[in-house]
């Protein structure tokens, strides 16, 4: 799978596809662990926020086996992994935010 520059949403959708197509769980982790910290942060879900991490932290862990079993054929999921993690604390930071300021 080759990994094109391109936006936010198009990112989301690649993961889906990849997700879907059963590439790796830890991109299925991530993407999961993204749409629940976006309900969360709409819906001011504490729930769903605290799930959210958990998968985050399951995904993280995904990424980091990859990273020590890295083949030519793993870089692309590898890269997509890390690119939804980086989307998930952009999130999660969004959380802190509203519920700091949300008093």
């Amino acid at each position: 799978m080759e990994i094109p520059l391109c936006s936010t949403a198009s990112w989301i959708t690649i993961a889906r596809a990849a997700a879907a197509g059963g590439d790796h769980d830890s991109i299925k982790l991530a993407v999961i662990a993204n749409s629940l910290c976006m309900f969360g942060v709409q819906h001011g879900d504490a729930t769903m926020l605290g799930e959210g991490r958990k998968l985050y932290g399951r995904a993280l862990l995904q990424l980091v086996k990859g990273l020590r079993n890295l083949g030519e054929k793993s870089r692309p999921s590898l890269i997509l992994n890390a690119r939804l993690l980086s989307l998930f604390e952009v999130c999660e930071t969004l959380s802190v935010s509203v519920q700091r300021y949300s008093c």
